[in-house]
């Protein structure tokens, strides 16, 4: 996250701060929250939002700026709370999840393959878990039909199937029919626990499957070869692949979590282990991995084998292609954003400011998934960068701008010089760890009702020297 942060602080202070996208975030996430709270009937937001809309218009041809300041702010709020009613409370007349509920029924139906098969591995037994439990494959499916006697009708809906054991041959983009047992996503049962049903409905899933057997699932047509999802299936499924041909089992699932963010791949024992010491988000496909990226072109760019136009499209071309590869989560997209306006502002000979920079970030996330305002893992990555952001003079490598200090420094013994850069990166990371732990404190106290202080340091992003 340091190396983003250095990318969009280089602006003068002395300047005017301009944040036009910050006021945009703070509109939009007003109405999204209004509507989570105190929610409006759709027509109510739309109409707002379009009668803003003409006034500021109207008031911008009369040149009377701050008024029309205000009045689009409400339009952008308006239509936010709008997005977020349409996206959190309504579906379509055929949802699938309208006619399931939480007892578990059977039920035939046909979808398309969104993702390809994600393969989990076996439980080991201990004192809490007595019954054996074997592999699991899991695969995100958009219906389109279920069965009524021996009648089909269309239907719609995202659904999560998990079946037992291995399910092979199919791919991203395939139509396949399911004999499955289905149910709604469960409440929490007890205070504080986990809300599954909550994160479920932020991903539009409202229906759980369950196939007892590979052979429930059956491939009817096959998907285009023209599409994008079967491709990034198929790169993601050869990366996992080069790793476990050159790295042991064991390592190899690890490695697939952190640079693929394929953890259902870790077994229970390992996820424990990091969830017990606080480190699970090690395992979170995040900023730390763009921040890596970034920063392997950023170096290749410093030895001068390629040139500057060039490594700056590829970098964008690459962690674009990163971001879709790991499921495109609300903190690599914020990650991903930050790195393509620097490079884009590099191409341009602009200066990108840190805090436009990053709502513009999260405008892009509230659009992708307005959800994301409420959950904890959006709000720590986008809390976390806005620390670094405001605390960037402490964190970034100081510049000498006298030529007589300059030449002080660099006829100082090599020795000398090594280790003050060493200690002084040190310093940044640990300042950095600090002062994100501190911030997002509070917040993880109340999301999670703990926090574990020797984890300061786990989560910072290379900074370029």
């Amino acid at each position: 996250m340091t190396s983003e942060v250095a990318a969009f602080t280089n602006a003068d202070p002395r300047r005017a701060v301009y944040h036009p996208c910050l006021l945009l975030l703070v509109a939009c996430g007003t109405g999204m929250v209004s509507d989570r709270y105190w929610p409006l009937a759709p027509t109510v937001w739309y109409l707002t939002a379009c009668l803003a809309l003409a006034t500021w218009c109207a008031l911008w041809f009369r040149r009377r700026q701050l008024i029309a300041t205000y009045v689009l702010l409400l339009a952008v709020a308006a239509a936010g709370g709008a997005w977020h009613h349409d996206y959190w409370r309504l579906v379509q007349h055929d949802e699938v999840g309208l006619c399931v509920t939480e007892e578990i029924r059977p039920l035939a139906c046909e979808g398309v393959a969104i993702t390809s098969p994600r393969w989990s591995p076996a439980p080991p037994l201990h004192a809490m878990r007595s019954i054996p439990k074997g592999d699991e494959t899991e695969l995100l499916v958009w219906l389109t039909s279920v069965r009524e006697g021996a009648t089909w009708r269309p239907a719609s809906g995202y659904a999560m199937l998990d079946v037992d054991g291995h399910l092979l041959g199919v791919r991203a983009g395939d139509r396949v029919r399911m004999l499955v047992l289905s149910s709604q996503p469960m409440e929490p049962l007890n205070p504080g626990e986990f809300d599954y049903a909550a994160y479920e409905r932020s991903r539009r899933v409202f229906c759980r499957l369950r196939g007892l057997f590979p052979e429930s699932v059956t491939v009817v047509e096959r998907g285009s070869i023209w599409s994008w999802r079967m491709w990034l299936s198929r790169l993601r499924e050869s990366g996992n692949g080069i790793l476990r041909q050159h790295i042991s089992y064991q390592r190899s699932t690890l490695a697939a979590a952190l640079l693929l963010g394929a953890r259902e791949q870790l077994d229970p024992e390992r996820n424990e282990g990091f969830l017990v010491t606080g480190t699970i988000h090690v395992l979170s496909i995040s900023g730390l991995h763009v921040g890596i990226l970034a920063y392997g072109f950023w170096l290749l760019f410093r030895t001068g084998l390629f040139g500057r136009q060039f490594m700056l499209y590829a970098a964008i071309v690459l962690v674009s292609l990163y971001c879709l590869l790991t499921d495109s989560q609300p903190p690599i997209v914020r990650s991903t954003i930050l790195v393509v306006t620097a490079c884009l502002a590099a191409l341009r000979g602009r200066q990108a400011l840190g805090y436009n920079a990053l709502a513009f970030a999260g405008l892009v996330v509230l659009a992708l998934n307005p959800a994301s305002l409420f959950q904890a893992g959006s709000q720590l990555s986008f809390l976390s960068v806005a620390a670094m952001i405001l605390f960037s003079s402490w964190l970034s490598k100081p510049v000498i701008g006298d030529p007589l200090d300059q030449l002080i420094a660099s006829s100082r013994p090599w020795p000398i010089r090594l280790t003050r850069a060493f200690t002084g990166e040190v310093w940044r990371v640990w300042l950095t760890g600090v002062i994100v732990w501190t911030v997002t404190m509070p917040l993880v106290w109340l999301q999670y009702s703990r926090y574990c202080p020797n984890t300061v340091d786990m989560k910072t992003e290379p900074a370029p020297a």
